[in-house]
């Protein structure tokens, strides 16, 4: 499953959760987030996207990794 940088953007917005409280909820630096909220192509970590989307009730478990076999 991808999702979108507008879901998480709209998901944000609408449960009026600030770049500030996202971070402390997620761990990632408020400054990431912002730069990923104002830029859809903004180069975010997996890490980061996956810390971001679980406060967010995001659910990522139809994630499939690259196999580089």
């Amino acid at each position: 499953m991808i999702i979108p940088h507008k879901e998480i953007v709209d998901v944000k917005k609408k449960n009026r959760i600030s770049d500030y409280r996202l971070s402390v909820l997620s761990g990632v630096s408020a400054h990431v987030i912002g730069n990923f909220r104002k830029n859809p192509n903004y180069k975010i970590t997996a890490e980061n996207l996956l810390k971001i989307c679980k406060p967010l009730g995001f659910e990522l478990s139809n994630v499939n990794p690259k196999n580089n076999n």
